[in-house]
């Protein structure tokens, strides 16, 4: 080998280096990239399930939906079965207690 050969793969040498030098430079920057893109998806992730465990799922409304209809119904033909004469006394007795309670207020 002639010195002009070794100082040709000397400088070989020297740009492979800096090369590798580069490429373990901009692993190390993706590798923080992807850790900060990682934490991101993590915090959404924790985000979306805390606000889906906030709903009510579907199967379960319509269930509750499905009882309070039956109730409201029951008590609706509870209500309408009730002579009208029934329904006045109630209604009179309400008058007569709210009459009280104003005639307290007002004495």
């Amino acid at each position: 080998m002639t010195a002009e050969n070794n100082a040709d793969l000397k400088t070989k040498i020297a740009v492979l280096e800096e090369r590798l030098k580069q490429n373990e430079n901009a692993l190390k920057h993706q590798a923080v990239e992807y850790e900060r893109r990682l934490v991101g998806l993590n915090n959404e992730a924790r985000r979306l399930t805390d606000m889906q465990n906030s709903f009510v799922n579907a199967v379960v409304y319509e269930l509750q939906h499905r009882v309070l209809s039956e109730k409201l119904e029951t008590l609706k033909s509870t209500v309408e079965k009730r002579p009208t004469w029934v329904m006045a006394f109630i209604i009179s007795l309400l008058l007569m207690t709210i009459g009280v309670i104003i005639g307290f207020i007002f004495k």
